[in-house]
């Protein structure tokens, strides 16, 4: 860093000082320094020959966020980002660290919801009327303007695909689906939030069973249901924010010729992104909450640095948000398209987080390995589906906790542990869950059956006393057999939490070494 960054005692004109010796004032006049320049700002490019594309959207800096001392440490100039991190020397010298990324594009705090839409989204309908599949990320920390971006860009979709049937001259239904995935549980926001199970068939697809599916042939229908879904999504209050949205929230829409598949549209608002050290809550279900979100974004990471460096093993079955969205990773490749929504706020207490989360998008793709496709509007494209391994969700765990170590997108091995250890009691709990269902469903059986033989004792005229031991063995040797196989599980789980429990208090004791 650079000591001669210090700012003026005096101000400088344009900036409001609000004191003299006032510490944001100082701050303020280094970043105007160091900001990228307006005039080196390039045209936003169109992104439908990318079959990766990575933008960063700016949020605005609220009048709330003002009044509370905030200033804006980010500064854009397309295709650039950059952050200007605020910091002190030993000696309490105050400085700016400056950060610089480039993206496919980038999108200030200036320009709206339509303008990200019509370089990312649009260009790529396309696609939907010839079997292919679009896929757009919203990624950022909570609080960083994803929900936001995700919702303008729903409803700008749904405009330019309701003008499809009359582009193409044939009817298309539109059939809509939205689910959510809470720590690991699959839930249809458009059906009573039933609970959905994930199948994989015969052909290594995977199946959402129970997935309602809603033809909805107008545009205000269609805006209401997703409205509706979005209200319905599971929310808890965060060191950053009261109503963070932890669950990731995926919108479905299939276009179809009455029957016969065209195109699937998936638009996924991700779960608020932490650092693994601040999701180290005191409180288990949060923490469980946190670890799991952050094991799925690592493993989206993965699966999409996998494509854009043509790997054949894509680790999709790490985690269920990934399993979900298989076509996503594994289609043709003329026929798939990835946008990563990287959002970002401009806060100085949120820098460290903006800092992650344009690290997290930096990382999805190298920009000169990632070759152009033939735009979609274009002549009809040989359709090439690259080999994958097919791996287990074992093979695919281990894989990917060595690449997070290796590529350093985990902290510490410890972390890489935590990851590892929530994802196993998540998974035990869905079977102790269902085996403890299926206990107290026999168990009741073996009750009816010890009630009759219990009635059958009492009664003079049937009383055998032989024949009510021998009968009373049987049933005791049964409920014994079923609660020592739901005893070892439960036990399993509960050395797994003791073991979830200790790592916790490593993290977290390193954490504020």
């Amino acid at each position: 860093p650079d000591p001669n960054l210090e700012g003026s005692k005096k101000g400088k004109p344009g900036v409001r000082v609000k004191k003299p010796d006032d510490k944001a004032g100082d701050y303020e006049r280094m970043i105007e320094q160091h900001k990228l320049k307006e005039e080196d700002k390039m045209a936003h490019k169109k992104t439908d020959s990318l079959k990766i594309c990575v933008c960063v959207r700016k949020k605005p800096l609220f009048k709330e966020e003002k009044e509370k001392g905030e200033i804006d440490v980010i500064s854009v100039s397309n295709p650039k980002i950059g952050v200007h991190e605020c910091a002190k020397k030993v000696d309490l010298t105050k400085y700016v660290d400056n950060h610089e990324f480039e993206f496919d594009n980038t999108f200030s705090e200036l320009e709206a919801s339509e303008d990200l839409y019509n370089f990312t989204i649009k260009p790529l309908l396309p696609l939907l009327c010839k079997k292919g599949t679009v896929t757009c990320f919203a990624y950022g920390q909570t609080g960083s303007g994803k929900t936001f971006t995700m919702q303008g860009i729903q409803k700008a979709s749904i405009n330019d695909l309701f003008k499809i049937p009359e582009k193409i001259k044939k009817p298309v239904n539109f059939c809509l689906s939205f689910f959510e995935i809470y720590n690991g549980k699959v839930f249809d926001l458009l059906n009573k939030r039933r609970r959905l199970e994930l199948l994989e068939d015969e052909n290594h697809k995977i199946q959402i069973q129970g997935l309602s599916e809603t033809v909805l042939n107008t545009k205000d229908k269609m805006v209401q249901s997703i409205e509706k879904a979005n209200a319905s999504r599971t929310t808890h209050d965060t060191s950053s924010n009261n109503t963070s949205s932890r669950s990731h929230a995926i919108c479905q829409i299939t276009l179809k010729d009455k029957e016969v598949f065209m195109g699937k549209f998936l638009l996924v608002d991700l779960a608020g992104s932490e650092r693994a050290q601040d999701s180290q809550a005191d409180n288990r279900q949060r923490r469980l909450e946190g670890a799991d979100i952050n094991t799925s974004l690592l493993s989206l990471k993965e699966c999409i640095r996998a494509i854009d460096n043509g790997s054949s093993h894509v680790p999709f079955r790490a985690s269920n948000l990934t399993k979900v969205l298989r076509d996503s990773f594994l289609g043709s490749l003329s026929k798939t398209r990835i946008v990563m929504i990287a959002c970002v706020s401009p806060v100085k207490s949120s820098a460290t987080q903006t800092l992650n989360t344009l690290r997290y998008a930096s990382a999805l793709k190298k920009q000169a390995s990632n070759p152009d496709i033939a735009p979609p509007g274009g002549a009809e494209e040989e359709d090439k589906v690259p080999f994958f391994k097919n791996t287990t969700s074992a093979e695919d765990w281990n894989f990917l906790s060595t690449q997070l170590l290796a590529h350093k997108d985990v902290e510490t091995k410890e972390v890489a542990d935590h990851h590892e250890k929530v994802s196993m009691i998540l998974e035990e709990e869905e079977v102790i869950c269902n085996t403890h269902l299926e206990h107290m469903h026999n168990d009741a059986n073996l009750r009816k059956e010890e009630e009759a033989i219990f009635s059958k004792f009492q009664d003079e005229e049937t009383s055998d006393i032989d024949e009510y031991v021998t009968r009373m063995i049987e049933i005791i040797s049964k409920k014994k057999a079923l609660y020592q196989k739901l005893e070892e599980k439960v036990l399993r789980l509960k050395k797994h939490l003791d073991e979830e429990g200790e790592t916790h208090q490593i993290i977290k004791t390193s954490s504020k070494i």
